[in-house]
């Protein structure tokens, strides 16, 4: 058996802003958000056996100040859904082109990565996560709430077993998705969006 820790990046500058980034509009940490990569260190395990986070400032800063060093790959796999023209757009702005435009969602945008690319190469980087696990691996992946949601839902349809889950629609920042895989390499949930670790006044996403 082996463990997977997913972890959602801490605030953003464009987070606080309420900016949408995906992964062309790329933002540090704000102060709050490496007071909540911080935490991190009490909730997550001693000494991983692999670290891979997303090439975006948000997921490896996050990465860098939990672990206190740097993640062994930085996969692009792992980084949140482009938007395409939409980036760098404040929310208010893209509520209203998805009104004006007549979409059911942002990611309608015509500019915007399909939900089938975005969920196929972050399965994609998965499989061969898990498949290059060996008994006793303690794996981290940081990356960002997107991610951690479209993971999980697949996760699901693939019949990962687990008690009582509810996927949350909004993730909160530095939370954590927790993993164990057996030796037939078959997935089980045991947790989604903990955040217990983090001090309500911190709490954000």
């Amino acid at each position: 058996m082996f463990e997977v820790f997913v972890i959602r990046h801490g605030q953003s500058e464009a987070n606080k802003a309420k900016i949408h980034q995906g992964n062309g509009y790329d933002t540090d940490l704000t102060e709050e958000g490496r007071l909540q990569a911080a935490t991190l260190k009490s909730a997550l395990p001693d000494n991983p056996t692999r670290i891979i986070a997303s090439p975006l400032k948000r997921a490896h800063q996050t990465c860098q100040i939990a672990t206190g060093a740097d993640a062994q790959k930085l996969d692009r796999r792992f980084m949140e859904r482009s938007l395409g023209q939409l980036e760098g757009l404040s929310q208010e702005r893209v509520k209203e082109i998805v009104v004006e435009m007549e979409l059911l969602n942002r990611f309608e945008h015509p500019s915007a990565e399909t939900t089938e690319k975005f969920k196929a190469r972050i399965m994609q980087a998965w499989d061969e996560v898990i498949e290059n696990g060996s008994n006793g691996d303690r794996i981290f992946i940081f990356c960002h709430g997107g991610v951690m949601k479209a993971l999980a839902n697949e996760l699901g349809k693939r019949k990962a077993s687990h008690d009582f889950i509810q996927i949350p629609n909004q993730r909160r920042n530095c939370c954590i998705d927790y993993y164990k895989i057996n030796e037939e390499r078959s997935v089980r949930i045991e947790y989604i969006n903990e955040h217990d670790h983090i001090p309500e006044k911190l709490i954000t996403g």
